[in-house]
């Protein structure tokens, strides 16, 4: 079991919250946040160990958006957001196509499953930067 840290939550939940009160011990509340979780198949069917992912709230822009460098356990991530929304996604696994999904309807406390995604061998991604390379844009 993971240890929670002030300021931090476990995945899938919004950051711990700590309560003190007078009558009694310290209580700890987790809220649900939300997340967006999909496996990824590599060829032929294998699992990723490991995805990075350009992400934004097509409303929000990129007040709710980022990227995130995750690994993949048996293929599965888990990409937590930072509130609900309409997500476009850009996956990028070396040695692989980039991937756009979305938009993807997140909604308040909710975990949205993408299934599984087949990824197909390709280019790949030379470049790795947080913000798209000089050219490419987010897809309208």
């Amino acid at each position: 079991m993971a240890a929670l840290r002030p300021g931090r939550g476990a995945s899938g939940f919004r950051d711990a919250a700590r309560e003190a009160t007078a009558a009694g011990p310290l209580e700890l509340r987790l809220q649900p946040a939300e997340q967006i979780v999909a496996a990824l198949l590599g060829e032929p069917g294998e699992p990723i160990p490991e995805v990075e992912i350009w992400f934004r709230d097509v409303a929000a822009g990129s007040r709710n958006g980022g990227t995130a460098k995750l690994p993949a356990v048996d293929g599965e991530f888990r990409l937590d957001l930072k509130a609900p929304g309409s997500y476009l996604l850009r996956l990028l696994v070396s040695g692989y196509r980039e991937l756009v999904q979305g938009p993807v309807e997140v909604g308040p406390g909710r975990s949205v499953s993408l299934g599984a995604i087949q990824l197909s061998r390709g280019a790949g991604c030379a470049e790795r930067s947080p913000t798209p390379p000089r050219g490419r844009r987010w897809p309208e």
